[in-house]
């Protein structure tokens, strides 16, 4: 069973970081013009995978998590299918959302790599949408983090 409370109401121990990565600066601006009124997420941009990934890196070090990661699929030196590659080689990340934007890939094409282990937005996506897929995400990985009673 699904908790169905507002996310703002569950067992959150550590805000929410919520990380995303986009090679163009326009779409980055227009996602943190959308999401600038959410207070209970830590959110951080990046223009490039590689520092994205050197984020990730350092908050693995810290032993915190990254929540959710919302990628471009197609970006220069390493695209958004090779950054969650990367990032799930991380065993203090088995618990991290991904969520792919692209305009150019058939979600097929991203199913065969991933399965149902990734999200799938088609650019342009509604704050609207993006931010309910966010907390469905988030939903999820509060579930699957309970302890299960015998």
């Amino acid at each position: 069973m699904t908790d169905s409370r507002p996310l703002e109401f569950m067992d959150i121990s550590i805000k929410t970081e919520i990380i995303f990565v986009d090679d163009e600066s326009f779409v980055l601006d227009g996602i943190r013009r959308g999401l600038c009124y959410i207070v209970e997420w830590d959110i951080l941009y990046f223009n490039s995978s590689a520092l994205a990934l050197q984020h990730v890196e350092s908050r693995v070090n810290e032993n915190l998590p990254v929540n959710v990661v919302v990628t471009d699929l197609k970006m220069p030196t390493m695209d958004g299918i090779d950054l969650i590659k990367s990032i799930k080689k991380f065993k203090e990340c088995h618990n991290t959302q991904f969520i792919i934007l692209t305009g150019t890939r058939t979600q097929s094409d991203i199913f065969e790599e991933f399965g149902t282990d990734v999200e799938f937005l088609i650019k342009p996506v509604s704050k609207e949408l993006l931010i309910f897929t966010i907390k469905k995400l988030l939903r999820y990985r509060v579930a699957r983090e309970k302890p299960r009673s015998p």
